[in-house]
């Protein structure tokens, strides 16, 4: 299957294009510096300009956007949202042109989207963030801009990733280098759960949703048992072979963070309840587990 992707030199996705190289299929890369992604894809892929014409695709992978990480100033908010809706439109608007059309587009959203659930298991069908946050709004534009796409002949899956970890990169990344030069000290509230999911799983599961005809909507890329955020400090410490010296309170992160601290502060369980009901194997179900494999 030959598949335009987004953002396929990205923490998701440059394994995700490598796994799929492999699977047998042919990915076009979209860059905004198309010779340096080239140099970073694996044969059996190719990076294209934005600017160039795209080519007929049997399906589409978009990844792309502007990080959340830092101070999300006005100009901040700006870049993220319009980072996700305008370039949702633009490959929409093209997925809408292009003949034959796309069977299939899997488009980038995060568990955000149900905002702050303490005491709550969510689910893809439940009721979306009651208060409205930042982060809830920019998934749900993000997503009502991927299923105008949708369509008899092109399925439309919305990947609503947790906390994606890998020692290498993202959040589990930066903690280990950050806990291996200071103290270790967690943030907010122990008994908050994050959920969370290994690269590898979320990496599969995009692959899985790609192939399963029978997968379309929302879709929740998370590990099956999430992690508190206790746990998840104490498991890192040990890691490191360190003790853990508290937690920073959730007032003391905002006054830091501003707004950017719900990314930590949120308690949230997201249950990968269609991936199991469709047979996906997960890989790494536990984060204690998890961690245990990476120290052997």
């Amino acid at each position: 299957m030959e598949l335009l992707i987004t953002g396929g030199t990205g923490f998701v996705g440059r394994p995700l294009v490598e796994r799929l190289v492999a699977a047998g299929h042919e990915c076009v890369v979209v860059s905004r510096d198309p010779a340096a992604a080239g140099a970073r894809l694996p044969a059996g892929a190719r990076a294209v300009a934005y600017t160039e014409p795209w080519p007929a695709v049997a399906g589409v992978i978009h990844l792309a956007g502007e990080s959340i990480v830092g101070l999300w100033t006005p100009a901040k908010r700006r870049r993220i949202m319009g980072s996700r809706v305008n370039g949702t439109r633009l490959l929409v608007n093209w997925l809408k042109q292009v003949q034959p059309r796309p069977g299939v587009l899997l488009s980038m959203s995060a568990v955000g989207i149900y905002g702050d659930r303490p005491g709550e298991v969510v689910a893809e069908d439940s009721p979306l963030d009651p208060a409205g946050k930042f982060r809830a709004q920019v998934c749900l534009a993000w997503e009502m801009e991927a299923l105008a796409a949708q369509a008899p002949e092109t399925r439309v899956v919305l990947l609503r990733l947790g906390n994606v970890m890998d020692p290498a990169g993202g959040f589990l990344g930066e903690l280990l280098n950050v806990y291996r030069r200071a103290p270790v000290v967690g943030f907010g509230s122990p008994p908050a759960m994050l959920s969370w999911i290994s690269l590898r799983d979320t990496v599969a599961l995009i692959a899985f949703a790609l192939e399963n005809q029978a997968v379309s909507g929302p879709l929740n890329v998370t590990a099956p048992r999430p992690v508190s955020q206790g746990e998840l400090t104490a498991l890192v410490a040990a890691h490191l072979g360190k003790r853990v010296w508290g937690h920073l309170p959730g007032g003391v992160l905002r006054l830091g963070l501003g707004a950017f601290a719900d990314a930590f502060l949120d308690s949230q369980v997201a249950r990968p309840g269609k991936a199991l009901a469709h047979g996906f194997q997960f890989n790494d179900e536990s984060f204690a587990a998890y961690m245990r494999q990476l120290a052997d």
